[in-house]
């Protein structure tokens, strides 16, 4: 991925962020560490943001060990039905790396969204005024 490109996905990913925290974004949980969107119809495209956590052990040159944690995103946009992987994007990978921030502020975007639906759903089912 270019200079160019990466800047361009970026200015996307800010967009993609702003719309989730307005809540236009309804985003769903795979798993605990993966969200999905689907365009509504006739969108023909899923969007996945998976968080990979790393630990990495660096050894001083005293001999002292550090853990280091590492948090990289995954980022997918599939067309569907087909379910052709269009754009894969991985902060692990160097050229991409630049892309953890914006991918982080997504990530923690729709975390808190999730957590409030969830929260307001509680409230909801246990007539809580």
């Amino acid at each position: 991925m270019t200079t160019s490109e990466v800047e361009t996905l970026t200015a996307y990913l800010d967009s993609i962020t702003e719309e989730t925290k307005a809540a236009k974004m309804k985003w769903a949980k795979s798993n605990p560490t993966t969200f999905v969107w689907k365009a509504p119809p006739p969108g023909n495209a899923r969007l996945s943001l998976q968080k990979v956590v790393q630990n990495k052990v660096v050894r001083m040159a005293s001999g002292l060990a550090l853990k280091s944690t590492i948090n990289n995103y995954i980022f997918q946009v599939v067309e569907l039905p087909s379910g052709n992987t269009k754009l894969n994007c991985n902060t692990a990978e160097q050229q991409q790396a630049s892309l953890r921030e914006p991918l982080e502020k997504l990530f923690d975007a729709i975390s808190s969204n999730i957590d409030r639906e969830g929260l307001d759903f509680l409230k909801q089912v246990m007539k809580i005024p």
